[in-house]
């Protein structure tokens, strides 16, 4: 919708990431985003964060986390909510 176009205007990832802890928090994040603000993101991640976190840095664009490294992502994911989730 239009209203979505101009949220994602908006988008910052600093403006929640430090609200995020103590929960766990994954990011996985592709090298060649051409979709998302990847340094943003991982700069974001390294100085505001807090721990329990994980950054995974994988090749390729914004869907390859879908696609062509899909079996890294899905693992990094499935390791980390077994981690976390585990009662």
């Amino acid at each position: 919708t239009l209203h979505s176009v101009e949220l994602y205007g908006e988008y910052n990832p600093d403006d929640s990431i430090e609200k995020i802890a103590p929960c766990p928090l994954l990011m996985l994040v592709a090298d060649n985003d051409t979709v998302t603000f990847s340094e943003q993101e991982v700069e974001a991640f390294e100085k505001k964060a807090g721990e329990p976190k994980k950054l995974v840095k994988f090749p390729g664009g914004h869907f390859s986390a879908y696609k062509e490294q899909f079996e890294l992502t899905a693992n990094e994911a499935k390791d980390w909510f077994v981690k976390h989730l585990q009662s």
